[in-house]
């Protein structure tokens, strides 16, 4: 009746009222609030059209938009070998192409400046390197307070701007209770799960900071085995599960096989003694997605030598053309 609706209008109301008056956080009640509160998610291309569209990319008139999403964590992992750290790196480069601010945390201390010079040249970025950077912290806290640094002064100066911030990677970093005495070398004697704590306690309060930003936080994590385990998933992550729950979007990386040169460079599996494999066929599972479905698969080649460097697939803008009816009667080899 209108009665019973009228008086249960008043109840939210009075509800809300109260919420409002007891909370320090936002309380959003109706349509209006909701919709002016809300941040639009906007994305940054990993230069890779599969990808993309995995992570959840549309069709925006004739335009694709699709990427890593702004204002979330996200968290890529994998084993060796299988383009954990070219990935980071091409979404660097997509948000220079894009006008953004990319920059690298390194804490494996392993990075070589011609090879990333190499990649963004290959991706027709002018200034190359010169656009990137490149930091090495020490501890978990220190790249936590960076990026929360960042995300502070990226709302005070240009709530638009596009910051985007690899860390690479999860599993070379320590906490600081780890650090200790540097003196000592008593390997293996802390507390267990200083690693978890620490990143979880940062994951945490970088959630609340990152939202409403325009700021890109990609994680690179390992995969390692799992020991003792003998039933379900076998496989484990450094920095225990904080990453996967705080994560908007958790990518996983497969390695699917070697890309020689010559079809007839391999044999049976064999690599030939005068020719080594120039790259690795990747598949990308997208085991988390809270902006777009999950559960999507994409396909594409890593190169590491050859013309193009990085994920380069010409699937990749025959299957774009089809889709936009731009040419019929393509057939995709995969």
């Amino acid at each position: 009746s209108k009665a019973g609706a009228k008086r249960a209008a008043s109840f939210k109301d009075d509800l809300v009222k109260a919420a409002r008056g007891s909370s320090s956080g936002s309380v959003l009640y109706g349509r209006r609030e909701i919709e002016a509160e809300a941040h639009a998610v906007n994305r940054v291309s990993s230069l890779c059209l599969p990808l993309d569209k995995a992570m959840g990319g549309n069709y925006v008139g004739n335009k694709f938009v699709g990427g890593f999403p702004s204002g979330r964590i996200t968290e890529v992992i994998g084993e060796t070998s299988e383009g954990k750290s070219m990935l980071g790196l091409q979404a660097l480069a997509g948000t220079i192409l894009a006008g953004g601010v990319a920059i690298y945390q390194e804490t494996e201390h392993a990075w070589d400046h011609n090879w990333i010079d190499r990649l963004l040249k290959s991706y027709g970025i002018p200034r190359r390197i010169d656009e990137l950077i490149i930091l090495e912290p020490e501890t978990i806290e220190e790249v936590m307070a960076n990026t929360d640094l960042w995300c502070n002064k990226a709302r005070e100066i240009d709530p638009n701007k596009l910051v985007c911030v690899v860390w690479d990677s999860v599993a070379a970093t320590m906490a600081a209770s780890e650090v200790g005495d540097k003196t000592r070398h008593d390997y293996g004697a802390g507390q267990l799960g200083q690693q978890a704590r620490a990143l979880s306690t940062g994951l945490r309060k970088l959630q609340h900071n990152i939202k409403g930003t325009n700021t890109i936080f990609l994680m690179i994590n390992q995969v390692r085995a799992n020991v003792g385990v003998r039933f379900g998933d076998k496989t484990t992550t450094p920095g225990g599960r904080a990453p996967g729950f705080y994560a908007s979007v958790l990518i996983q990386l497969t390695g699917e096989g070697k890309i020689y040169k010559n079809a007839a460079e391999k044999t049976e599996g064999k690599q030939s003694r005068v020719h080594a494999p120039i790259g690795v066929n990747v598949c990308a599972y997208v085991k988390k997605n809270k902006t777009s479905p999950p559960f999507r698969k994409a396909f594409f080649p890593i190169y590491w030598e050859g013309d193009h460097l990085g994920i380069w697939d010409q699937r990749s803008w025959f299957g774009y053309v089809k889709d936009r009816k731009l040419i019929q009667n393509v057939t995709i080899y995969k």
